[in-house]
């Protein structure tokens, strides 16, 4: 259901794009997004900041972050290096 909202929606965004009312609302949409994202990231690092390898979770989070921002690298392939370094970590 959500893809095929996500769908109509983007129709008629490309159409409505340019104006004022539709800017404005966007420039109000971004901030929330933003905010549900790190809510989101915060409660997720709380859930695992008690694991006994905490060096390693950081480790990851920050070389993913440097992959993503400092040489561009795309995020699919951030996340499923990040899962796969995770994976083997976590389960020996």
């Amino acid at each position: 259901p959500s893809s095929t909202l996500m769908i109509i929606i983007s129709k008629f965004f490309n159409q409505y794009k340019t104006n004022h009312y539709v800017e404005a609302a966007i420039s109000g949409i971004k901030p929330a997004v933003v905010g549900l994202i790190v809510a989101a990231a915060i409660s997720i690092f709380k859930d695992y900041w008690s694991d006994d390898n905490q060096l390693l979770s950081i480790l990851i989070l920050v070389i993913s972050f440097i992959l993503f921002f400092r040489f561009k690298f795309n995020p699919a392939i951030v996340v499923l290096i990040s899962g796969l370094v995770g994976y083997l970590a976590y389960s020996v």
